[in-house]
């Protein structure tokens, strides 16, 4: 029986994804992401990896690499050790920083690699940080599409030459609006890819683009919805439990005002990551007490629109 290939197979290509310790913020600033791909430009030229995508979310990464010379784990044990020191020593924090070793996905049919940079660079728009994916955002998307220099230490020429100059824009919006397929082995929680069918085309329905309710109005709809005031809304309330109110005010801004992360922290007076975390809650788990309610009353609402 042959041997499966080793993870350090030398000129492997891997998808290489690792998350917060409690699944906290590993990213709160752009002086964190500043500093991980100053370790990541540092780690390729001392180990020689080849980094050919990225994206860093708040609380996660995501990278597809490949390794000439089969020593991912050592490349990657250094860049999420310095990470954790020199960003504990930046915040004064004490402890890990990341939940365990990163994980990986080799990829062994290149065939999947522009499924698996196109899952890595829509990864912001997925989680409403931005609107598109050539939007400023914490991704090498820009860098592909031209409208930001490529740093040395990213490689682009391989996956660039498979879409040509607009190709890669033209099909990260493709997927985003339902035109282009998805293979149906996709993970949506972490990108990971096998082999396996394609699913049919979306229905014409599916490729309208939603209308979006001014902030203005969706704050009115949710204050009709939870009977409060617009104060009562927004009030800080420390505490178990906090104020439900202000985060069902949270989501309410992503679905009806279709307004990504940034733009709710910012109308809130919170951080981004603080939004990335309330509106992560709400999708993994089933809403409960006034939530609930309130959840099915924007429903209805929403269907008295169309």
């Amino acid at each position: 029986m042959p041997r499966p290939p080793r993870s350090d197979e030398p000129g492997a290509w891997h998808h290489v994804y690792n998350r917060g310790a409690r699944r906290a913020p590993i990213f709160q600033e752009d002086a964190h992401c500043v500093l991980f791909l100053d370790l990541l430009a540092d780690v390729v030229d001392r180990l020689r990896l080849e980094v050919h995508a990225y994206a860093l979310m708040p609380n996660h990464y995501h990278l597809l690499v490949r390794s000439p010379n089969g020593n991912l784990s050592t490349a990657m044990k250094r860049l999420i050790g310095f990470y954790t020191v020199q960003v504990n020593r930046l915040n004064k924090w004490d402890g890990p920083v990341f939940r365990g070793r990163y994980s990986s996905r080799r990829i062994t049919d290149e065939d999947w690699l522009t499924h698996v940079l196109a899952y890595i660079h829509l990864n912001p728009v997925k989680a409403r940080l931005v609107h598109r994916p050539d939007e400023p955002c914490w991704t090498s998307h820009r860098a592909y599409v031209g409208l930001e220099p490529i740093p040395a230490w990213l490689t682009t020429a391989v996956l660039g030459a498979k879409f040509g100059t607009d190709g890669l824009d033209a099909y990260l919006r493709d997927l985003h609006i339902g035109r282009a397929e998805w293979p149906t082995a996709l993970n949506t929680t972490d990108g990971w890819l096998k082999p396996g069918r394609f699913l049919p085309r979306a229905s014409a329905s599916r490729l309208e683009a939603p209308q979006a309710l001014s902030a203005e109005a969706v704050v009115e709809r949710v204050s009709i919805v939870c009977g409060l005031s617009r104060a009562a809304l927004e009030q800080v309330k420390r505490g178990r439990g906090g104020n439900p109110a202000r985060r069902f005010l949270m989501w309410a801004l992503a679905d009806g005002a279709l307004m990504s992360q940034v733009e709710i922290a910012r109308r809130l007076g919170v951080t981004p990551p603080h939004v990335c975390r309330v509106l992560g809650q709400l999708g993994r788990a089933a809403p409960t007490g006034p939530i609930a309610a309130w959840l099915s009353a924007w429903a209805a609402l929403k269907m008295l629109d169309d």
